[in-house]
């Protein structure tokens, strides 16, 4: 289980940071951190909900995080920061995003 936790928790952050990357979008340090706290987040409910094997699942996760790239560059770009974003971005995305499964 540790081990498939771990895999997970790693494609979830190589696909963030992907997605930030397509997107264009610098994100703070500590936006960074507030993000892969809650990708491990995300990842314990999915061991809770007994799909951390499910493809469908974990693309419904990966799916998640590329809406979540989305709102933050409309966010960013709303408080006139893009192609950078901090914390108070990322609380304002998941504000408009949340619920938001796996994460929030």
């Amino acid at each position: 289980m540790q081990r498939l936790t771990s895999r997970l928790n790693r494609r979830l952050a190589r696909q963030a940071q992907r997605q930030m990357t397509k997107v264009g979008l610098g994100v703070s340090a500590a936006a960074v951190q507030r993000l892969e706290g809650m990708i491990r987040k995300g990842v314990a409910r999915m061991g809770t909900q007994g799909v951390l094997e499910n493809e469908a699942q974990i693309r419904l996760a990966e799916d998640n995080l590329r809406r979540l790239a989305s709102q933050l560059v409309k966010v960013a770009e709303e408080h006139r920061t893009f192609p950078n974003a901090d914390e108070h971005a990322l609380d304002v995305t998941l504000q408009k995003l949340c619920p938001l499964w796996p994460y929030c």
